[in-house]
This record gives C-alpha cells, sequence and structure tokens, in this order.
C-alpha cells in the first residue's frame, strides 16, 4: 500500500500537484480532482482545507498515541497563501458549508429555546423567579471574530470541539491583545497544545475547566501580509511554527468549465463529514472530552521517524546557510 501511494503522490507530482493526495481516502481524492475539472478549484487548497476540516469533525472524540506523554487530537491551524485571484478562498468556502448549516440548526434550536425560557422566566414568581432556572447554551462549530475568553465559553458549550474560520487570517492575528492587556499568545499556544484550560460563567460566577479542548484555525493570508506577520514577535515566539501554511508554486488560476459541478461531488463530501459528526462523543462526569485512543502502529512510527529526520535535515541546513 505505501509502495501504491507512493506511486500515485510521484504521479501527480509530475502533473505539477504538490499535494499528496494519496493520504485522502479515494472517495475525497476524487472530490478534489473533480472540484479542480468543473470549478477550477486549486488541488493543493482544497486538499489542504479538506484535512483540517476533517479534522473539526473528529474534533476531540480520537486522540493519537505515540508515546507516554505525547498524544495528539486533529489540530490544526492552517494558512492559506496565495496572491489575489488565486481562488484559495472558494475550495474552503465550498468544503466549510456542512458546519455552517449545522450552527444554523443550532442557531434555531437555541433561539426556540431561549424563547420557552424567557416565557418560563415571565411566568415565574417569587423563589423559582429567583433561581431562575439554566438557561439554553448556543452551541456552534465555527467563530469569527471572538476574544479568548468567548472561545473559552464557547468551547465549553462544544466541547467536541470548535473552528475559528476567518477569510483573511490577518484579522486573527491583529485581534491578538485587541481587546485586553497583557498576551493572547501564549493562550492560543496553549489551545494549539490541547492543553487544559479554564474560564468563568460570567453570567453565574462559576469557574470551569476544561480539558481536552479542541480548537483549530483556517483561513487565507497573502504573501506580502505573511512576510511582515514573519519579522514581529511572532515570529520569536512559536507562535508562526504552529501554523501550516499551504503555499503552492502555481500561483495562476485556473478557467472553470463552465460545466454544472454534479450533485454527488457535493453529497460525497457532505457525507463524509455526517459520519464523522456522528462518532460518539464520550465525556465523564464532569463533563470534560474523553477521546478514545488510536495507537501509532510500528509501521506508522518509522513513517513519522523519517519525517522527523528528513525535516531537521532541512531545518538545520536553513539554519546553517544563516
Amino acid at each position: 500500500m505505501a509502495l501504491l501511494n507512493s506511486a500515485v503522490d510521484f504521479g501527480n507530482s509530475l502533473k505539477g500537484i504538490e499535494f499528496p493526495l494519496s493520504v485522502l481516502p479515494k472517495k475525497l481524492q476524487q472530490v478534489v480532482m473533480d472540484l479542480y475539472e468543473y470549478n477550477a478549484f486549486p488541488i493543493e487548497y482544497t486538499a489542504a482545507s479538506m484535512v483540517s476540516l476533517l479534522g473539526l469533525a473528529i474534533g476531540a472524540t480520537y486522540k493519537v498515541h505515540l508515546m507516554k506523554g505525547w498524544d495528539d487530537m486533529a489540530i490544526t491551524n492552517m494558512a492559506l497563501v496565495g496572491e489575489p485571484g488565486t481562488n484559495k478562498s472558494n475550495p474552503l468556502n465550498f468544503l466549510i458549508k456542512p458546519f455552517q448549516d449545522a450552527d444554523a440548526e443550532f442557531l434555531y434550536q437555541y433561539n426556540q429555546e431561549l424563547k420557552a425560557y424567557n416565557e418560563q422566566m415571565a411566568n415565574a414568581k417569587g423563589e423559582q423567579k429567583q433561581q431562575k432556572g439554566n438557561a439554553p447554551m448556543y452551541k456552534c462549530y465555527l467563530v469569527s471574530d471572538v476574544t479568548t475568553e468567548a472561545v473559552q465559553n464557547i468551547i465549553d458549550f462544544n466541547r467536541r470541539g470548535i473552528c475559528l474560520h476567518s477569510d483573511e487570517l490577518i484579522r486573527w492575528i491583529n485581534n491578538l491583545n485587541r481587546y485586553r492587556s497583557g498576551s493572547d499568545v501564549q493562550f492560543w499556544l496553549q489551545l494549539f497544545d490541547g492543553s487544559r484550560i479554564c474560564c468563568d460563567r460570567k453570567t453565574n460566577n462559576e469557574r470551569v475547566q476544561i480539558r481536552d479542548p479542541y480548537c483549530s484555525v483556517i483561513g487565507t493570508i497573502q504573501p506580502g501580509i505573511l512576510a511582515d506577520m514573519m519579522k514581529g514577535e511572532l515570529s520569536k515566539n512559536g507562535f508562526v511554527e504552529r501554523i501550516l501554511f499551504v503555499y503552492p508554486r502555481i500561483q495562476s488560476k485556473a478557467l472553470p468549465s463552465m460545466k454544472e459541478l454534479p450533485q454527488i461531488v457535493d453529497d460525497k463530501w457532505r457525507d463524509t463529514i455526517k459520519t464523522l459528526l456522528d462518532l460518539p462523543f464520550e465525556k465523564n462526569a464532569y463533563g470534560d472530552a474523553m477521546p478514545a485512543v488510536i495507537n501509532f502502529t510500528d509501521e506508522a512510527k518509522g513513517v513519522l521517524q523519517d519525517w522527523f529526520v528528513k525535516n531537521k535535515r532541512i531545518s538545520d541546513n536553513t539554519s546553517n546557510s544563516g
């Protein structure tokens, strides 16, 4: 299988495709190629966005175990890098729709519950009115322009996991430290590692701890803006190193086919996301996520070790070259 996947990726590289499509199931490989054929979505942007959003769909239901003290969830901070007009936003906007639809359903349900709660409180009397009861909580998968405090509370309401989605990722970066004094960077470093976070519910002064929080980040950014970001403090504290940059060498925009995308392409993607969202999500008595654990096989450890060696060599050569 490894040899076959290598052959597939080598064949794609000859066509100018840089993303290793073999990491995706064949059904999703076909979705990527169909979106390229019909909509001229760049393969690298489409496939990379898929990886990030598949991680969101899995959320805190699973984690992988490499060795003692090394457990990871499928969290990614991803930046789709490209010049204006290179069609980097459209693949992400297409693929993220199932989560937007789910959030619309959550919002409708929340508004119905809030209406019932407000009616109940309006009719309550005496001690019953003072106790207020539990107000409904708004659950969602996607957030955008929010404070770190809001992110913590939103994760608390959806322990399965959320994603910060910003079409222009520079908004997220500029918002660091915008709302309060002190560094928010440390919060995002901690969140990327899946480390425990604490938050306060201002409505009832309740202190909440969240173990295994899941929050990914995805958006687009232009090369010139990225270059400015790399010159600042964020390039010195490990923040930039936690972002997966997707920057295809070919930056020309392909022409769409003017043919209607078959509905089955959208259905395949939505069915995949639904299957993952239907995975059982286990919680302990305190409401914390209890991810199921997948252990690395010896073969997988070997592949990862080879990557570490290769990446270290590239990193060392870059550092030594000045």
